[in-house]
């Protein structure tokens, strides 16, 4: 098993799988979401298993407020916890949904 910090690393972990030719003996996990990635999970190769990220707009709008807040002199968290999403191989259909939300941000 193989986990990645970040999308670089997840990409590099899953194409040192496959060109070592390990796929089905070697699994990958990562963090960081994209199209690219969104293709790794959806492939039949079975090497990327599951990764976690982040939420852009959650994450803005809890910057914002608390930018607003401050302006305002107001109290501002010190310390926010935002979830995190999981992205996996056997929900393709979450994968896919997600990934054109992404291809139509691009357009």
């Amino acid at each position: 098993v193989l986990w990645a910090a970040n999308e670089g690393g997840t990409v590099g972990a899953v194409n040192g799988v496959i060109s070592k030719g390990l796929a089905g003996k070697v699994y990958v996990f990562g963090t960081d979401m994209s199209e690219q990635i969104g293709s790794f999970l959806l492939a039949p190769d079975d090497v990327l298993q599951a990764v976690t990220g982040q939420k852009p707009y959650d994450i803005g709008h809890q910057a914002l407020t608390a930018a607003v807040k401050a302006i305002k002199g107001e109290a501002v968290e010190k310390k926010v916890v935002l979830p995190g999403m999981l992205f996996a191989r056997n929900k393709p259909e979450e994968v896919q949904a997600y990934v054109k939300v992404l291809q139509d941000l691009t357009k």
